[in-house]
């Protein structure tokens, strides 16, 4: 079921009066502190007439609303249940409304224990619940923005598939042409940024006779060369071009397609005068918001093809390409978030830091070791693609078989080594554990597969956690200074 076709189950999204409904059941807990004491003072009057508040019970029976309420709704509703509970033994002691030398006649009889010991647990308890629900509230909204960002994605998509949709009934109607101009453009369908780059060109050559044209991506201040058509080698050696001395801001201001007529019939033109002849057209490459993030230029095409039609159509071409790009950076901010690498069957390195963390916290609130270690194999480099997959999975499989079962193991950015994380196991635990995987390594794999005159050994470079590592960033970047890789 798609993100848009399932219900929302939000209050928001409620009638008015399930909407009051659920108002009501925020205050519930009333009712059921007025319920339980109706129960307890009708049982008391009933059954117990001679022990008014149940005053010679061993246990007390209020025990039952304070816990029970305390531990359900949290703390303000604990405080509450538990003033009620202390107001009623109060009453049936002093057999009167409480007045001050009422009640400090009480305490000197020391009769206020009880109603003290209410209002403590009560509180207690009430706190501990709070806490979680308070937990509990903050991780649906940290959900909720994650669907709220998995829905503009899902938008961008749709967008993207609107824009396709659109282009295919277009063509039907158009000649072979155009229909080869269709089938050719699912090449801009990847997730290269070059291939997307010189895809669009490539298009506006073949199907529009475009012999000159050169793709800018805007980075800073500067216009940046990503692809050409026809450029002679002096132009793409240049490849860049300051933003407010080149006729292209002209389409950052208008944000929409610019063409020679158009540029002589803005105000400030004259300041691009020396570039009149060099750009016939130029179209904004446009990002998810809408925003310019290039600009592609027409410099030189058949004077026939330079038409309202064609300039549609390549207009059209431009602005796919900038939602194949765009779709190419979701992507990948989706690959980064993904927690999992199927390809090696261990935690990927993007999921590192937030693990790291939530381990270095549990360690601080509980006071157990915590061990950050890096597995480098040395001289991976120098093996073929093959060997490193088979040294590569061999390790895997090996830290599984001799680390603890609690350990979380993740592959790092660099190819040929491996975090381990190790909770509740000291730096000496660690190395000892690794003695053994190090050896049976060796004995099956290492002295089988290095190149003549090398030697490869897997080393570690543990690092215990202790009071001056300040949070994840701190602890992996001690890690990677100790391996060697601090700078890379």
């Amino acid at each position: 079921m798609d993100k848009e076709d399932q219900p929302d189950f939000t209050q928001k999204s409620l009638p008015a009066g399930r909407q009051g409904k659920l108002k009501m059941k925020k205050n519930y807990y009333l009712r059921e502190i007025i319920l339980a004491f109706v129960i307890y003072d009708s049982l008391n009057y009933l059954f117990f007439r001679g022990d008014p508040g149940f005053m010679r019970v061993s246990l007390h029976p209020y025990w039952i609303a304070i816990l029970l309420i305390s531990c359900r709704y949290g703390f303000i509703p604990g405080i509450a249940v538990s003033i009620v509970a202390s107001a009623h033994v109060i009453l049936f002691i002093l057999q009167k409304f409480p007045t001050r030398t009422g009640l400090e006649m009480m305490i000197e009889a020391g009769n206020f224990l009880l109603p003290a010991a209410f209002v403590i647990i009560g509180s207690l308890l009430g706190g501990i619940r709070q806490k979680y629900k308070d937990s509990q509230a903050q991780k649906e909204r940290e959900m909720d923005r994650l669907q709220e960002d998995l829905r503009g994605a899902n938008e961008q998509l749709q967008a993207s598939e609107k824009a396709r949709r659109i282009l295919e009934s277009r063509i039907v109607g158009e000649t072979s042409t155009v229909k080869t101009l269709y089938v050719a453009a699912k090449k801009l369908e990847t997730l290269n940024d070059q291939s997307i780059y010189s895809g669009c060109l490539d298009l506006l050559g073949e199907y529009f006779q475009v012999s000159k044209a050169s793709l800018y991506i805007k980075s800073g201040d500067y216009f940046i060369l990503k692809a050409s058509r026809g450029l002679s080698q002096a132009e793409i050696v240049e490849g860049k071009a300051i933003e407010k001395n080149s006729i292209m801001a002209l389409v950052l201001k208008q944000n929409s397609p610019v063409t020679v007529r158009d540029i002589l019939q803005y105000k400030d033109s004259q300041d691009y005068i020396a570039q009149y002849g060099k750009v016939l057209a130029m179209f904004p490459l446009k990002d998810e918001n809408g925003q310019t993030r290039g600009v592609v230029n027409i410099e030189k095409i058949d004077f026939l093809q330079l038409n309202k039609t064609n300039l549609e159509l390549m207009e059209l071409i431009v602005d796919w390409a900038g939602r194949a790009l765009s779709n190419k950076q979701i992507c990948d901010i989706a690959l980064e978030k993904k927690f999992w690498d199927e390809e090696y069957d261990l935690y990927s390195f993007g999921y590192l830091s937030f693990a790291l963390e939530r381990e270095l916290a549990r360690a601080r609130e509980f006071n157990t070791p915590l061990t950050l270690s890096l597995l480098k194999l040395e001289g991976f480099g120098f093996f073929h693609k093959a060997t490193q997959d088979l040294l590569s999975r061999t390790v895997i499989s090996l830290m599984k078989h001799n680390f603890a079962a609690t350990d979380m193991f993740f592959r790092h950015r660099i190819d040929g080594v491996f975090v381990l994380i190790s909770p509740q196991h000291p730096k000496n635990n660690v190395l000892a554990n690794f003695e053994k995987l190090s050896q049976e390594l060796k004995n099956r794999v290492l002295t089988q597969n290095c190149p003549p005159g090398m030697e490869c050994n897997l080393n570690i470079y543990p690092v215990e956690n202790n009071r001056e590592i300040k949070g994840s960033g701190q602890f992996l970047e001690l890690a990677e200074k100790s391996c060697g890789i601090g700078n890379i």
